[in-house]
């Protein structure tokens, strides 16, 4: 329970620092992935759409990365789930999401513009 606590406790604080640095803080790190091969990972725009979400603005929030909030639901799911079966299953399509999310804001094509950070639907 005590690490439960600390981990909710961390998550807050980090919320608290992204919406109060906004998402152009010079210390944020830039993703790896992108930095290295141009690629976008599903994480991508996630700090940009965390702290426009902090600000009311959900469309802006889908906008940069469409997938916060689901990816959010699904980890809070995986910290809930009991049974090993259901946990696997959970763990293995939330996994399967995120790989196909990736690779599809990397096809060049404009159908999917609108999973693409800052491109979304405008």
């Amino acid at each position: 329970m005590k690490t439960a606590a600390a981990i909710c406790a961390l998550a807050l604080a980090g919320l608290a620092v992204v919406w109060a640095a906004g998402s152009q803080a010079p210390w944020l790190p830039e993703c790896p992935l992108h930095k290295w091969t141009g690629l976008l990972c599903f994480g991508c725009g996630g700090t940009r759409a965390t702290q426009v979400l902090l600000h009311g603005d959900w469309a802006a929030s889908l906008r940069c990365n469409a997938l916060l909030l689901p990816f959010a639901a699904w980890l809070l799911a995986l910290c809930l789930i009991r049974r090993t079966s259901v946990f696997n299953a959970t763990l293995y399509t939330g996994l399967a999401v995120l790989a196909a999310f990736m690779l599809l804001r990397n096809i060049p094509l404009p159908c999917f513009d609108c999973i693409r950070p800052g491109m979304g639907w405008q």
